[in-house]
């Protein structure tokens, strides 16, 4: 097992950085609420990170890399700063996880990956039954242990019911993109 602190520093904000990049990607493919639903969005990613952190089904390796991306958060804007409407490639980043980690490592981070944009595509709809007062709170961090944990409700499409149809594309795309089918 592969601790974070076996990668190179440069390579470590690139891993640490792509949930953060993906999520915000995703949440731009559908921008038509403005700020209410990018604060949303955010408090989402907040809360699924924290998620990761504690699901102990999941390799320490993933748990410390959403740790240390909930630990840089003054770096986020930073890291987003560039085009938010290209999807980020995670190819080269979970190569670099894949050759220091090996492949259930590199297979876990592709998924903490996906489920952090998941997470982000539902926040809009889902938020939308609290209030911003609880968009913080441990409500939230709940909320997401048990989303990202559950049996989907989907529609016949094969979506969830409230991903909009921009954001579904964007998540079928990440998912091909890791190669999650395989």
């Amino acid at each position: 097992m592969a601790a974070l602190t076996s990668f190179e520093p440069k390579d470590v904000e690139h891993i640490i950085s792509l949930p953060l990049k993906l999520g915000v990607w995703v949440g731009a493919a559908e921008d038509e609420s403005g700020e209410t639903d990018d604060q949303k969005e955010r408090h989402a990613l907040l809360a699924a990170l924290k998620s990761v952190t504690r699901d102990k089904n999941r390799p320490q390796l993933v748990r410390d890399i959403a740790e240390e991306a909930l630990k840089h958060q003054a770096k986020w804007q930073g890291w987003h700063a560039t085009d938010t409407f290209k999807m980020p490639d995670p190819v080269p980043t979970v190569k670099i996880v894949m050759a220091h980690a090996g492949k259930p490592d590199a297979r876990a981070y592709r998924i903490m990956l996906y489920d952090v944009a998941e997470a982000v595509a539902l926040a809009y709809g889902e938020f939308g039954l609290l209030d911003d007062k609880k968009a913080g709170s441990t409500m939230v961090s709940e909320f997401f242990d048990k989303l990202i944990h559950r049996v989907r409700s989907e529609t016949e499409q094969g979506a969830p019911q409230n991903v909009s149809p921009a954001e579904q594309d964007a998540l079928n795309a990440l998912k091909d993109a890791l190669k999650l089918g395989e």
